[in-house]
């Protein structure tokens, strides 16, 4: 029966939060964050604990412009690739920061997958 929790698709979808559907992930966090809303009267209150990000980090900031305020020393190893670049370009970028394969590609701005693609 274990197995069947752990192999399965169906279960492993079910009981990891992270495949559920956007809507129903966040929307317990809307309700909350719509009643502290109304208490601290102003929609981007939470703006104040991350004030050097755009929107405190809710939504919609660029990993990049959070990189350039971190310290160097703990950055991990990053490069940006524009769409318009080619393979060559992006490989000899990639050469000169001293990265190789295997690699994790991200878009600059979006969350869970979002603008994501192959």
């Amino acid at each position: 029966m274990k197995n069947l929790f752990n192999r399965s698709p169906f279960f492993i979808r079910l009981l990891n939060w992270e495949y559920w559907p956007f809507y129903v992930v966040h929307a317990p966090v809307f309700a909350y964050y719509l009643w502290l809303s109304l208490k601290a009267r102003s929609l981007f209150y939470y703006s104040a604990s991350n004030p050097s990000i755009k929107t405190g980090g809710m939504f919609g900031e660029s990993k990049w412009e959070i990189f350039e305020l971190m310290p160097e020393s703990i950055l991990p190893k990053t490069v940006i690739a524009r769409e318009n670049y080619s393979v060559a370009e992006i490989e000899s970028t990639l050469v000169k920061k001293g990265m190789d394969y295997p690699l994790i590609a991200k878009p600059d701005r979006g969350e869970r997958g979002w603008k994501v693609n192959k």
